[in-house]
Parts: C-alpha cells; sequence; structure tokens
C-alpha cells in the first residue's frame, strides 16, 4: 500500500514539473518570437545604387533605412538616411540604424567581415551580368514574400531583352569601342579609358548583337593610347558620360577629329550617351542595352530608332 502511494506521488510531481518545464519553455519561445519580426518589415541598409533600384522595383522601399550618397534613384531615395560612400560606408551608422539586413554587391568583401564582428546580418547580391541582376530580383523577392511580383519583373525584363535579341539577329554586327566619360580621358596624350574583360557592357554588347573589340582584354577597364585605338580599329565608339558632366556632346564628338584613320570617326559612327543610370548595373539594363541597340544600329537618330519601350517608372 505504501509503495502504491509514494508511485503515485513520485508521477504526480513528474506531472507538475512537466507542466513547469513546458509552461517556462512556451513562455520563453512567446518571448523570442514577439521580438522577432517578420521578414516582410524586416529593414535594410543598401550599399549600392543598383540593389536600391531593385529595392524600389519591388516596392520595398518602406523597408530602406539606409543608403549611399551614391543612391539618387528614383529621386524619393535621396531623402534616405546617408551611410557614406560606396566603396567606404560608415559602419558607425549603419550600426546605429540597426538594420535587420545590409544588402552588398561582391566587390563588397572588404566591408563583410566588419559587418560580421559587429553582429549585422548581410548579404551580397551579384549584379555583374543581365542574368545575375534578375537572379538578384528573384532571391531580393523571396526574402521578403514579393516572389510573384520578383518573377513578374523578371519575365517583362527578359521579355524586353529576347525583342532586342530577335532584332539583332537580322543585323549585321559592329565591332563597338565603349569609353568611361570624357572627364576620363588625358587630352595630353590622347588616351582614353575604354570598357575591356567588364561582364556587364560586354554581356549587354552581345544580347544585342555586337561585339566589344576589347572583350579579351585582362583589364576591366584599360587606358588606351591613340595609337591602340588606331590598332582596335572600332566600327563604332560609344563614349558615356554622366549627367553631371560639364562636357557637352558636341565638344565630345569633335574630340574625335585626331582619329581619321579609325572607321568609326571615319564614317562619322562616333556617339555620346549621356545619363547617370549607365553607370548602375542594375533593373534599369534594358534601357541601357536599348539606347546602345539604338545608338549603334540607328546612329542615335530617334526618328529611325528600330526598337522603343514603354517606360516604367520604378
Amino acid at each position: 500500500m505504501n509503495k502504491n502511494i509514494v508511485t503515485v506521488v513520485i508521477v504526480f510531481l513528474i506531472f507538475i514539473f512537466y507542466i513547469f518545464i513546458s509552461s517556462f519553455t512556451k513562455s520563453d519561445q512567446k518571448k523570442q518570437n514577439s521580438n522577432h519580426k517578420p521578414v516582410s518589415t524586416s529593414t535594410m541598409v543598401s550599399l549600392s545604387p543598383a540593389i536600391t533600384e531593385m529595392v524600389y522595383m519591388l516596392g520595398l522601399e518602406k523597408n530602406l533605412i539606409g543608403v549611399t550618397n551614391y543612391c539618387a534613384y528614383p529621386p524619393s531615395a535621396k531623402k534616405i538616411t546617408k551611410i557614406g560612400g560606396y566603396y567606404d560606408p560608415s559602419l558607425e551608422t549603419i550600426d546605429r540604424l540597426k538594420p535587420d539586413y545590409v544588402f552588398a554587391g561582391t566587390e563588397h568583401s572588404n566591408i563583410i567581415g566588419k559587418l560580421d564582428k559587429l553582429g549585422i546580418s548581410h548579404l551580397t547580391l551579384d549584379y555583374s551580368t543581365p542574368k545575375n541582376i534578375m537572379d538578384s530580383i528573384r532571391k531580393l523577392g523571396a526574402l521578403f514574400g514579393k516572389d510573384k511580383t520578383a518573377e513578374k519583373i523578371v519575365t517583362d525584363l527578359q521579355k524586353q531583352l529576347t525583342q532586342l535579341q530577335k532584332k539583332a539577329a537580322s543585323l549585321p554586327k559592329k565591332r563597338v569601342m565603349i569609353v568611361l566619360g570624357g572627364d576620363m580621358a588625358d587630352t595630353k596624350d590622347q588616351t582614353k579609358c575604354i570598357v575591356g574583360k567588364d561582364f556587364f557592357y560586354s554581356a549587354l554588347l552581345d544580347k544585342i548583337g555586337a561585339e566589344n573589340v576589347v572583350k579579351k582584354s585582362p583589364v576591366s577597364y584599360p587606358i588606351v593610347s591613340k595609337e591602340g585605338i588606331i590598332t582596335l580599329n572600332p566600327d563604332v565608339i560609344i563614349e558615356i558620360v554622366p549627367q553631371t558632366s560639364s562636357l557637352n556632346k558636341t565638344d565630345i564628338i569633335s574630340s574625335w577629329k585626331n582619329y581619321s584613320y579609325v572607321n568609326a570617326v571615319k564614317n562619322g559612327n562616333v556617339f555620346v550617351l549621356k545619363g547617370d543610370y549607365l553607370f548602375v548595373p542594375g533593373p534599369r539594363f534594358v534601357k541601357i542595352a536599348r539606347d546602345l541597340f539604338n545608338v549603334i544600329y540607328a546612329g542615335g537618330n530617334h526618328k529611325k530608332r528600330i526598337l522603343t519601350f514603354s517606360r516604367k517608372k520604378i
């Protein structure tokens, strides 16, 4: 009889202990869950204009609490707290903002380790080619529950890119040299900074049926002499300059008169594209591809443009 009583008491005590532990565990879990934000409302900091544009295109701008000094599109991005430069963001500012995520590019490897030391979560996005840009849009969309929106954006971008590819297939292939802004040239020895082994611009030229004259260069942006340009002898020269450049298109084109032996100069195929969007390898890559396409095959003549697309604001 006494044994039975002892057994009942032990079972009862075990039951009470189990209830107590379960209650404590549930309470603790509840506390953790209440402090954990749903991903859709997580805050973020962008270390790149390209990433900032992707965030806006996905409709996640309300989650964005910090951007670089160079994130200027859309215009409303200028009003967001600045965290410093592209390669040298202020870690102190980022830490003070306490973002749930910091989104960086593959070029920000030196910053990633510092974010780890601060205990800040981060995700690296690749935007070196049109394909990688679209993959990054999908990745961002999946993280914030915007899968359908991301897929719709990617489908639209791919559709426009396919239109360009189909049209380019019926046109003669052109050898193109892209020059990075007149401000980067040395007027004394007439050297030019051109696009070499660059994944973004070279990939765009490939998509529109053109060929980068220095795509095999071991350097991403080589400085080429006058003699080097004459040797390369491109069919088309496109000089891209930022919107803030003081140089005007007429003066830039005139500066090429000393390269009369080059086919592009000889045949009047030197063109200038001006705009900050040209320097951002982001979701507006189709606009860049379209503008390159129309300059190469229609000479930049708006009346003779081969392809136009509806312009969607992001």
